[in-house]
Order: C-alpha cells, then sequence, then structure tokens
C-alpha cells in the first residue's frame, strides 16, 4: 500500500464566512468563532473516507501527518497510528505547510492530500517542489484552481481510484490571485501560476476546471443586466451573489456592490449591506420576512460550474434551508453558457445538495432562458 501524506491548513476558508475573500494574512486572533473551517472539512472527508474504504484491508496504508489539527486529528479518523512527520507551531502559519509539505517530500509520500484554498495549494507545491502527485480537497475561500477535485466527495473517489489503482497522472493548474486586490477592489489578478501531477480517476471526472479568467463582452453582461432587472419587482428581497455578471445586475438594480467577490443584500434601488458577511446575511433574511422570501441571484463560478457553495459562502446553510430550488434566479451571458458542461452545488454535507440540485432555467438574455441540470458536486 503507498504512503499518503495528509496535510491541513485549519484556517482556510475563513474569508467566506466574514467576506474577506481569503485567509492569508490574517491573524488566528482575529478570527473568533469563525476559526476551523477547513480543519472541519478535514474530519468530514476523513469520515467519509473511512465509510468508502470499509471492507479493505489497509494494515499497509501509511498516512503522513503534522501534529495535531494540521492532519494527524483527521488522520485518526481512518487509521489508529498515522505517522507524525512534523510539529507545527500554534498557531501555525504558511511556513509550516512549506515545512510539512517538504517532510513529506523527505519520507518519500507516493501521494500528498491537502485540504485548503489556493494559498494552501502553493505552499505545499513550494514544499514538495513537484516531486510528487498533490491532490487538493476544497477548503478554502479561494478555489480557483484544478489541482483540487470538484467537492469533498469527489475527493473521497480519487482516494479510492489511487488505492484501487483506478486512476491515471495528469497535471493540474495552480492559480494564486491577489488577496488586497480582491478585498480592496474586486479584482482579480494572478500573481502566481505553476502545474502539478495530480490523479484522475479512470471512471469518472473528479477534477474541477480552473477559474476562467476569459471575459464575456461587457455589451452582452449590460443587456442581460438591463433585463434582469426590469423582471424584479420594487418590493422583492434580494441577495446578489459575486462576478461581473451579478455586480452588472447589482448595478442595475441600484443595489451596492463595491466588490466582484462580494456579496450584496437589498431591494429594488435600496442596499441592506455591500458586501455581506454571513451574520448580515442573516439579518437581512430576518428583516425581510425569513429566507423563504428572498431571492437569490447567482452566476455560474468561471469554468467550473458552481452556483452555490463555492464563491458565496457567506450566504449561511442556515439561510439555504429555509429556501428551495425555487428561490435561486440562475443567471448567465450565452458566452458563459457555451463553455460550460453542467452546474454544480457543493454544500459540504449539510444534507441539502439533493434539494438543490435539479432542472433550473439559466437567464442568457431578455425572454431567453436555457434548462440547465444542476448536480450535487
Amino acid at each position: 500500500m503507498p504512503k499518503i501524506a495528509l496535510i491541513v491548513n485549519p484556517i482556510a476558508g475563513i474569508g467566506g464566512p466574514i467576506s474577506l475573500k481569503g485567509s492569508d494574512g490574517v491573524a488566528w486572533k482575529d478570527l473568533g468563532i469563525y476559526i476551523g473551517p477547513s480543519y472541519k472539512i478535514s474530519i468530514l472527508f476523513a469520515r467519509q473516507l473511512k465509510t468508502l474504504i470499509a471492507g479493505r484491508e489497509l494494515g499497509n496504508l501509511e498516512i503522513l501527518v503534522p501534529r495535531g489539527i494540521m492532519g494527524e486529528v483527521a488522520a485518526k479518523e481512518l487509521i489508529n497510528e498515522p505517522k507524525v512527520i512534523c510539529r507545527p507551531h500554534y498557531p501555525s502559519s504558511s511556513e509550516d505547510t512549506k515545512f510539512c509539505a517538504e517532510r513529506a517530500s523527505e519520507e518519500q509520500a507516493d501521494l500528498v492530500v491537502f485540504v485548503g484554498g489556493d494559498g494552501t495549494a502553493f505552499d505545499v507545491f513550494e514544499g514538495t517542489r513537484g516531486k510528487m502527485p498533490l491532490l487538493g480537497v476544497p477548503g478554502g475561500t479561494k478555489v480557483y484552481s484544478s489541482i483540487f477535485a470538484r467537492s469533498l466527495s469527489s475527493a473521497t473517489r480519487l482516494i479510492i481510484a489511487y488505492l484501487d489503482n483506478e486512476y491515471y497522472p495528469t497535471v493540474g493548474e495552480i492559480l494564486l490571485v491577489d488577496e488586497n486586490k480582491l478585498r480592496e477592489m474586486g479584482e482579480l489578478a494572478i500573481v502566481k501560476y505553476a502545474t502539478a501531477m495530480t490523479i484522475e480517476s479512470k471512471k469518472a471526472e473528479e477534477h474541477q476546471q480552473s477559474k476562467d479568467f476569459g471575459a464575456s463582452s461587457e455589451d452582452e453582461i449590460f443587456e442581460l443586466a438591463e433585463c434582469v432587472a426590469r423582471e424584479i419587482s420594487e418590493e422583492q428581497p434580494l441577495l446578489i451573489g459575486p462576478g461581473r455578471t451579478a455586480k452588472a445586475i447589482s448595478e442595475a438594480l441600484g443595489i451596492k456592490k463595491s466588490n466582484l467577490l462580494g456579496v450584496s443584500a437589498g431591494w429594488k434601488g435600496k442596499t441592506y449591506c455591500d458586501d455581506c458577511s454571513s451574520l448580515d446575511v442573516l439579518s437581512f433574511c430576518n428583516e425581510s420576512g425569513g429566507a423563504h422570501r428572498v431571492k437569490v441571484i447567482v452566476s455560474p463560478l468561471g469554468a467550473s460550474g458552481f452556483v452555490l457553495g463555492r464563491g458565496n459562502q457567506q450566504i449561511p446553510i442556515s439561510v439555504l434551508k429555509e429556501m428551495s430550488l425555487d428561490n435561486i434566479i440562475v443567471v448567465a451571458t450565452r458566452n458563459k453558457v457555451m463553455r460550460l458542461k453542467k452546474l454544480y452545488v457543493d454544500l459540504r454535507g449539510s444534507g441539502i445538495e439533493e434539494k438543490f440540485s435539479g432542472y433550473v432555467r439559466v437567464k442568457i438574455g431578455c425572454e431567453e432562458e436555457l434548462v440547465m441540470k444542476i448536480f450535487p458536486a
């Protein structure tokens, strides 16, 4: 059996709920109740994997981990005695991630699995120096790279494929965008780019596509925004997700959206909050008479096709539980729709992914719609 390293960035993903667009440079003391989203995902990942590998002989499987919540705790959900290869500081930093990835390389790991976002991916890549395959489990706010599995479930299936030798080697991209520009201007600017070895299942495509930085024309976006805005009544409470198309719709509705990747809330001509946090969204839904009265305008995330749970983590699960697919307005330019294969939701073990799956009408122009199917990731 192979050696598999597991490295967890325990604070990745906090940028979504508190609307920071990423956790790079954020001090642990500033996180409060939000600490640990990626750590929690690592536990879910390990438990789900344990269910799938039930009945397999794992006596020779060796799992290499950092001490504590950077890997050891999650790995103990799988096997009794994972091998501790490094002792990170507490609180940990990107330097700990790099060092532990380097130790995994020195221990000749066959595969390095990491839980986090694009920043974690680059740290692991730099630590391993590209010597072995990497597999990302999406746990961060910024997950634009194709080195990541499409979802937590996809990652577990890839590990099973790896253990069963039902995989093939391939190459994944790692993209890192400038967090300061994201936070301050909502601007997507790639500051680092690399490719790394990874694995793919022979049975199905389990990796996501990298963020598509190709642009739809401004005229196409403006036309779609004007059409959508005309169809919305003044009394309708709205949550508007991230993206260029959503920002144009927000402007057409007169709801402020200063950040391209933020979530805005309000009514036609009235802003409740701009760049809302999860708590802001909860308050807005309560003041609107309940989440079931609110419509959510979303555009698929890049070329990956995610409409919920990826890129708009400011919308909490508790709000989505009060909604149905009828509350969701999916919008996309014709140019984007032509590049998409499917739409996805990734609500991470919440038990409500099926509720937001099925066929949906995607608005692509004035009185013009396209029916697409949403799948659980």
